[in-house]
C-alpha cells in the first residue's frame, strides 16, 4: 500500500512537471513560429510618376561623386536628386511631392541603382489621401503569420587592387588615402560560400561605405546583400550601420529586405579573416540573423504540428507509459498475493 502511494505521488509530481514543460515549450514555439497581431490595419496605395531630369539648365539630378572621366551610367557614380513627383506621366501634370536624396550606380555588370531618398508629399494632398484610406480601411483585424528566423553565413570580398577592383573611391578629400576620414567607396563585392574568392558565389554586396570617424577606422555601411543562389535567389537584405573595423566582431542592423525577406529585420555580425595593408583588400566573414515571415501563405499560422512532439509532450508520453506499467504491475501483485 505504501509502495503504491509513493508511486502515485511520484507520478503526480512528474505529471505536473511535464505539463509545465509542455506549456513553456508551446509558449516559446508560438512566439517564434506563430505571431498573432491585434491591430487596426490601414493600407495605403500611392500612385505617382517620378521625373529624373539630368539635362537642361536646371536639372533635378546632378552628379556629386564618382570616378573621374566617367559618364553618369558608369559604376560608382552618385547622383543627388530633387525630382518632381506628379499625378500623371507628364512633367506638367499636377505636382504631388518631391523625391529628395541620391541614387548611385552600384553594379559593375548591369544597370542597378542603390536608392537612398525620401518621398516628400504635399500636405494638402497627403491629408486628402490619408483621410480617404483611413475611412475605407480602418477596422480591427487579427493578423496571423508564420514567423521564421534565418541564419546566413558567407564571406564578403572587398577588392581595391588590380585592373578590375570591386570597390572604387567615388568621393573624399583630395590627396588622401582610402583610410582617411570622408573617403567614400562604391562597392559591388562578391559574397561567397567559403573564405576563398574562388569558392561558390552566392550573391553580391552592392552599395557604399564611407570613413565616418576622425579618430578611428569606423565606416558607415549602406548596402544591399543581393542573393543569386538557392531558395533566396533574387531576394535582398538591406544593411545600414556603423562598422568599427578595429573590433574583432562588429554588429550592424538589418533594416529591411525584399523577396523572401520582405519586412525582414535582424542583425549582421562581421569578422575580418584576411586583410592586406598594402592594397586594402579584405575578406570578411558574415553571420546574418534575420527574422521574417514564411513565404508560403497557405500554411496555417497557428499550426505547430509540423515540428513533431515537443519536450513536454515527450514527458507526458513517458508518464502515460509508466502509469500503464505500474497499473499492470499493481494488478499482477494484487491477483497473486491478495
Amino acid at each position: 500500500m505504501v509502495c503504491s502511494l509513493i508511486i502515485l505521488l511520484t507520478l503526480y509530481f512528474t505529471l505536473c512537471l511535464a505539463l509545465l514543460n509542455t506549456l513553456s515549450a508551446a509558449f516559446v514555439e508560438e512566439i517564434t513560429d506563430a505571431i498573432a497581431i491585434n491591430c487596426v490595419q490601414k493600407r495605403s496605395h500611392l500612385h505617382f510618376y517620378f521625373h529624373d531630369i539630368v539635362s537642361g539648365k536646371s536639372p533635378s539630378a546632378v552628379r556629386v561623386a564618382g570616378p573621374p572621366n566617367s559618364s553618369i551610367f558608369d559604376f560608382g557614380n552618385l547622383m543627388m536628386v530633387d525630382d518632381a513627383l506628379t499625378e500623371g506621366p507628364k512633367l506638367t501634370s499636377k505636382l504631388v511631392g518631391r523625391a529628395q536624396g541620391f541614387y548611385a550606380m552600384a553594379s559593375q555588370n548591369e544597370a542597378s541603382l542603390l536608392m537612398v531618398m525620401n518621398f516628400g508629399f504635399m500636405e494638402a494632398l497627403l491629408n486628402t489621401i490619408s483621410g480617404a484610406f483611413i475611412e475605407e480601411s480602418r477596422e480591427a483585424v487579427v493578423i496571423k503569420r508564420d514567423g521564421k528566423t534565418t541564419h546566413l553565413h558567407f564571406y564578403f570580398h572587398d577588392i581595391l587592387s588590380g585592373k578590375n577592383p570591386s570597390a572604387i573611391k567615388i568621393a573624399g578629400p583630395s590627396k588622401s588615402t582610402i583610410f582617411n576620414f570622408g573617403n567614400t567607396m562604391m562597392i559591388d563585392d562578391a559574397l561567397t560560400e567559403g573564405p576563398a574568392l574562388e569558392s561558390k558565389l552566392v550573391g553580391r554586396a552592392q552599395g557604399f561605405y564611407a570613413l565616418a570617424a576622425q579618430n578611428e577606422i569606423a565606416m558607415l555601411m549602406v548596402m544591399n546583400f543581393v542573393f543569386t543562389e538557392g531558395e533566396y535567389k533574387g531576394s535582398t537584405l538591406s544593411i545600414l550601420g556603423r562598422n568599427p573595423v578595429g573590433d574583432d566582431v562588429r554588429e550592424m542592423p538589418v533594416v529591411g529586405g525584399s523577396g523572401v525577406f520582405r519586412q525582414a529585420h535582424g542583425y549582421a555580425l562581421a569578422h575580418t579573416v584576411l586583410f592586406d595593408p598594402n592594397t586594402g583588400d579584405a575578406t570578411v566573414e558574415y553571420n546574418v540573423y534575420v527574422s521574417h515571415f514564411q513565404p508560403d501563405a497557405n500554411l496555417p499560422a497557428a499550426s505547430l504540428a509540423r515540428h513533431g512532439m515537443k519536450p513536454g509532450q515527450h514527458a507526458l508520453f513517458f508518464v502515460f507509459l509508466l502509469f500503464i506499467f505500474v497499473f499492470g504491475l499493481n494488478n499482477s501483485f494484487t491477483s497473486n498475493y491478495v
